[in-house]
């Protein structure tokens, strides 16, 4: 521990960066640093707290949601028991892919600049997502439509392609009808408004997302 405390250079502190006990080590929670997963965790909070016609349409929530997904981050790590204790006791990551509270941020953010036409911000979310978990449905329809909505055409057929991929790899199946629908639309240059907006429900594809073939855990 004294080691510990050396490399983390906590002479120089005002406050110990950890807590220590015989049975426990635990950040200070008033020691000079902060924890991302504490202020991801406590921007989540203020947008279930905050009130509002409508969440999805809140700019002060999507601004708050905007900064927790800056604070997402993807930790990688092979499977372990005490990894997998650690995260099942804070509920803060998960051994086969993005939290539903990660996730859900992203869709919410995509969905939102989907709704208000910003298709290079509807990219940005999507990407994330799909970064995460290249076979998230959702993420990969909403970077289908923002491409399309942007001119970016062939991107758009292109993203298809690797979900089709990312699916037959990693579970032995086909994309859904509705993604299949709007490529062969893409593809057919039928690129109206109806076509590249509107965005759909989360249908965040749970049955295929609980069958990760991964260990990554995420904050």
């Amino acid at each position: 521990m004294l080691r510990l405390r050396r490399a983390l250079r906590e002479d120089t502190a005002r406050q110990p960066f950890l807590l220590l006990t015989s049975q426990a080590v635990q950040f200070n929670p008033i020691g000079d640093c902060q924890l991302d997963v504490a202020r991801f965790s406590a921007l989540l909070t203020a947008c279930r707290q905050h009130v509002h016609t409508r969440a999805e349409t809140c700019h002060v929530c999507m601004g708050w949601l905007a900064q927790a997904a800056d604070l997402y981050r993807v930790i990688s790590w092979p499977a372990s028991p005490y990894a997998t204790a650690c995260c099942s006791r804070n509920g803060s990551c998960s051994a086969r892919g993005a939290t539903p509270t990660g996730r859900r941020c992203l869709i919410q953010l995509g969905t939102y600049h989907e709704s208000r036409g910003e298709p290079e911000l509807v990219q940005r979310y999507a990407r994330r997502l799909i970064a995460i978990e290249p076979w998230h449905e959702q993420g990969q329809l909403q970077l289908m439509r923002a491409l399309a909505r942007d001119g970016q055409i062939t991107a758009a057929l292109e993203t298809y392609a690797v979900n089709s991929r990312a699916l037959a790899e990693g579970f032995g199946i086909l994309p859904s009808a509705e993604a299949t629908a709007l490529f062969s639309r893409f593809q057919a240059g039928q690129i109206g408004r109806g076509v590249v907006s509107g965005p759909s429900p989360d249908r965040s594809a749970t049955s295929r997302s609980e069958r990760r073939p991964d260990h990554r855990a995420h904050l």
